[in-house]
């Protein structure tokens, strides 16, 4: 079992460099960084990571197929391989934030992936292509140079039921994302088995991850606090859609939560980044299932169930700071829960 890293691109260039040689230090196999739309770029910080380590897989985590055309994330995932030969990877997703701010509407993402990621392998095998699908479009165009060859392509699934099959059908590595409990995880993976069966494949064909949002700390309270605006965020952006909430043990849920999650404006996001009004807002069960939380006994139980599952090749964690940490702490008191 392999345990990896995703790093949110809150932290300037030198920090930066800090956490991923830390990261490395700790052993974690892979270092991941989102394509997080107005924050730092991915592949600027990935090239930095790549410089400064020599053991990681790294890869973004997750980019999508609509405000960057494919042949430009071909080009970029290129570039970034002539800097980790070997070890990077394409993260490709849905996308969740920030497109009513471009005026971009994410339209049928099960099939705006499948058509990118056709179109960007063959790219980076130095095809020319002329692709004329229902959302790509690409005009006779090939890349001005062969990139390193062996970039291997990871669907992360989010909550779409359609994206997670396509993960199991068409990914070299499927991510699960934002199911953080044996029972909920459990559907998730059905549907990748499925799409695994579609293309003549088991789930024993691709790379398996888990993605676990996590926080630690010696209150429970507080870890279970600082994972809030996370779970909101992640609710907000898959709104209107609550199909995924079939896969939880039933609950409420409250009025006012509903209320944020259709706002998609900027003041509101903003508003609620201040943990304390998102827990306001977090029925128990969405932090229990979405979520690991609670003090270092609590979290090494729950990470100890999901590897037991014997599923996972990979459980990557997003630290969550809480109660004064920095990243750097952060990441020791993670590494300290799963040795």
């Amino acid at each position: 079992m392999d345990f990896g890293v995703l790093i949110e691109p809150l932290y300037p260039a030198s920090e930066l460099v800090r956490i991923a040689r830390t990261a490395e230090e700790l052993s974690f196999a892979s270092f991941w960084y989102p394509d997080e739309k107005f924050y730092r770029d991915p592949y600027v910080g990935l090239t930095l990571v790549a410089q400064h380590t020599r053991r990681m897989q790294i890869g973004v985590c997750v980019t999508e197929p609509y405000s960057r055309h494919p042949i430009l994330t071909a080009m970029a995932i290129g570039s970034l391989a002539e800097s980790a030969p070997g070890r990077t990877w394409l993260g490709m997703g849905a996308g969740g934030r920030g497109f009513n701010a471009m005026g971009i509407t994410r339209d049928r993402p099960a099939i705006a992936i499948r058509e990118a990621v056709e179109v960007i392998r063959k790219l980076l095998a130095g095809e020319s292509v002329d692709y004329h699908g229902k959302v790509i479009q690409l005009n006779e165009r090939k890349l001005d140079f062969l990139p390193p060859q062996g970039i291997k392509v990871m669907i992360a699934t989010g909550y779409g039921h359609r994206v997670q099959e396509l993960a199991g059908e068409i990914g070299d590595a499927a991510m699960l994302a934002n199911y953080a409990t044996p029972q909920t995880m459990q559907p998730g993976l059905g549907r990748v088995e499925l799409g695994a069966k579609k293309a003549g494949r088991t789930l024993k064909d691709l790379r398996l991850i888990s993605r676990l949002d996590v926080a630690v700390h010696e209150s429970g309270e507080v870890a279970r606090t600082a994972v809030a605006p996370i779970i909101l965020s992640a609710m907000r952006a898959s709104y209107p859609s609550l199909e995924y909430l079939a896969d939880l043990p039933e609950f409420e849920l409250p009025s006012k939560l509903l209320s944020v999650m259709g706002r998609k404006d900027y003041k509101t996001r903003s508003y609620y980044a201040d943990a304390q009004r998102s827990a306001a807002l977090i029925p128990p069960a969405l932090t229990e299932h979405m979520s690991i939380a609670g003090t270092p006994e609590q979290v090494r139980s729950r990470i100890e169930a999901i590897c037991a599952m014997q599923v996972f090749d990979e459980i990557t964690l997003r630290p969550v700071p809480c109660g004064g940490q920095g990243m750097q702490d952060c990441l020791q008191e993670i590494h300290s829960v799963i040795t």
